[in-house]
């Protein structure tokens, strides 16, 4: 029973952070979605600064993470950006607003699922 609850489990997940960068309204009709593991994104913190990297390229839709599974969803139009652009960007520097330095190295994608 626990195998099969733990399993339950995963289909059941709650994000951690939902971003909706184009309201449902103005989306385009052929959109895509990149799933991504990512160890970096272990709480809502994390979470945040991952959507933060990408919520400024043109084409993102909505940023959803789960930090319990270290995993992110990217929709996206494919006409406008692609996987390639997505990963460069989730690895890119992280901006910390504490010290005012970029952060290099924060998020590695070790796993895409397209």
């Amino acid at each position: 029973l626990t195998v099969a609850g733990l399993g339950i489990a995963e289909l059941f997940s709650i994000p951690t952070v939902e971003l909706v960068l184009v309201d449902s309204a103005n989306a385009p009709q052929n959109v895509a979605t990149l799933t991504l593991i990512i160890p970096g994104v272990r709480c809502k913190d994390t979470a945040i600064s991952a959507g933060a990297n990408v919520e400024e390229i043109a084409g993102v839709i909505k940023f959803v993470a789960f930090a319990s599974h270290n995993r992110v969803e990217i929709t996206y139009d494919p006409q406008l950006t692609n996987p390639a652009s997505l990963i460069e960007a989730i690895e890119g520097p992280v901006y910390d607003a504490e010290n005012g330095e970029f952060l290099f190295g924060v998020f590695v994608v070790t796993k895409t699922i397209e």
